[in-house]
């Protein structure tokens, strides 16, 4: 079908918000100037798409990824990597989306109406899924191009992507608790109930809700002070 073949070429390129305490310096402590890092962030498609609906005109048109998915967590996502895109930090920012359909999609890869998700399978059978995707050797791929790579992916997705991985040296997770086990010396962030009740929001909404924090404070503060303060944190609250 032509719509899957417009995905090939692009497949392994390169809301009301609560948020967590705002980010706080010890005392002594200086800001670190702000430098560009090439950063790859990694989210999940949704359940919910523009034209799904009988009455949407759009059912039948391709739209780019970054607009065909419409849960709240994704555009979420898609706000808070605009409004780092848009601030002074120079930092390159790149936005890859795991399709439960097509696999690693770039966020203007050309997508069609479809219904599939890897949500609910078992852990064998998200990882028998991704390699039929080629989702673990396609991030491979692509991760090697950055030095910091940013996940929002729900645990069955990063099942499915084969995480964690080897490169590049500065990887975070916004994602379940379960995620600790076995992750060595990635930084996650937990994004389970606690977190949730924490910040008054849905559970499948917290671990959006904790990226689009850090994205203010990597524009504020610069993406190094931002991933020290993260990375020695707990569920829903830094220091």
């Amino acid at each position: 079908m032509k719509a899957h073949a417009a995905l090939q070429p692009r497949r392994h390129q390169v809301a009301e918000k609560a948020y967590p305490a705002p980010l706080t310096l010890k005392p002594g402590a200086e800001v670190q100037p702000m430098t560009a890092h090439r950063v790859l962030v990694v989210s999940a498609c949704s359940k919910r798409k523009l034209g799904d609906r009988k009455s949407d005109r759009r059912s039948d048109l391709l739209l780019p990824a970054r607009e065909r998915y419409a849960g709240r967590a994704h555009c979420q996502v898609r706000e808070a990597i605009d409004r780092w895109r848009g601030s002074s930090t120079q930092d390159h920012i790149e936005w890859s989306i795991v399709s439960a359909r097509f696999g690693l999609v770039g966020e203007m890869a050309q997508v069609p109406l479809y219904e599939e998700t890897i949500t609910g399978k078992s852990p064998g059978a998200a990882r028998r899924r991704g390699l039929e995707l080629a989702l673990p050797s396609g991030l491979r791929t692509q991760l090697g191009a950055f030095d910091t790579a940013v996940f929002v992916l729900p645990l069955v997705y990063l099942q499915a992507a084969g995480a964690p991985f080897e490169v590049p040296a500065t990887q975070l997770y916004f994602a379940s608790p379960q995620v600790n086990r076995g992750f060595g010396k990635a930084v996650v962030v937990p994004c389970g109930t606690d977190a949730a009740r924490d910040l008054g929001v849905s559970p499948r909404d917290v671990a959006a809700s904790q990226f689009a924090s850090f994205v203010d404070d990597a524009v504020e503060q610069g993406l190094n002070a931002a991933l020290g303060v993260w990375g020695v944190c707990g569920e829903g609250s830094r220091a």
